[in-house]
């Protein structure tokens, strides 16, 4: 069973952080946040459309696999990791298009758009 997690941006910072994903309706708003174990329990409100969830996967190199990575194939195919729809014969499985171990993280769309100028 793969570990369910999420990570995002604070709205007042750069850097991803990790953790659960909540949202709620506070102050008149709906609030996105991830909650993290570090120290303790920490909430960090997030801006929503860096939300990203862990894949299961890792890379190459090791490194975990989130929604919104930019990813490189040994084949030179580079491309978002984002949850598709396979069709197999009458079903539809949600999935990634990613070869764990085979991919590489190059880059997330938040950090590095310019990446997806190759896509």
């Amino acid at each position: 069973m793969r570990e369910i997690k999420f990570r995002g941006i604070p709205i007042y910072g750069k850097e991803f952080v990790y953790g659960y994903y909540n949202v709620y309706r506070g102050d008149g708003k709906i609030i996105h946040e991830i909650i993290t174990n570090e120290n303790g329990i920490t909430r960090y409100e997030v801006d929503p459309k860096t939300v990203g969830q862990y894949t299961g996967l890792k890379d190459k190199n090791g490194v975990e696999i989130y929604e919104g990575d930019i990813c490189k194939r040994n084949t030179g195919y580079i491309f978002e990791v984002k949850l598709i729809d396979w069709v197999s014969g009458d079903r539809t499985i949600k999935t990634y298009d990613i070869i764990e171990g085979e991919d590489e993280i190059i880059g997330n769309k938040f950090d590095n758009p310019e990446l997806l100028n190759n896509l």
